[in-house]
């Protein structure tokens, strides 16, 4: 019995062995949480935003050389916002001291 212990949310995709149609899936598997993954959202939807996670996938080949697709799910970071953007005051503040130091009259 293995000890491993997933360090983040994710999975695999197989190729279906056994479609039998068009409409069937062309890949299927199966997704673990992370508890705390989990947590995040059931908090977002409790305060009525959207509960999402960010998939990354790689395409891999199994210990019997099967290929397939590993996944890994992730809470999404919010973007980075520019320091230089002062976007409540609608002017740049380069110092981020308030002065707005800034010499127009420079000629380059």
């Amino acid at each position: 019995m293995s000890n491993y212990q997933r360090k983040n949310t994710g999975g695999a995709m197989f190729p279906e062995q056994n479609k039998k149609s068009a409409q069937a899936p062309d890949f299927t598997g199966e997704v673990e949480f992370l508890r705390d993954e989990v947590l995040h959202l059931v908090e977002a939807l409790k305060a009525g935003n959207e509960a999402k996670l960010r998939i990354a996938g790689w395409k891999q080949t199994s210990k019997k050389d099967k290929p397939f697709m590993g996944l890994k799910l992730t809470v999404p970071q919010a973007p980075k916002q520019n320091p230089f953007d002062d976007q409540s005051s609608g002017q740049n503040d380069p110092w981020g001291d308030g002065s707005n130091d800034l010499d127009d009259t420079i000629p380059f």
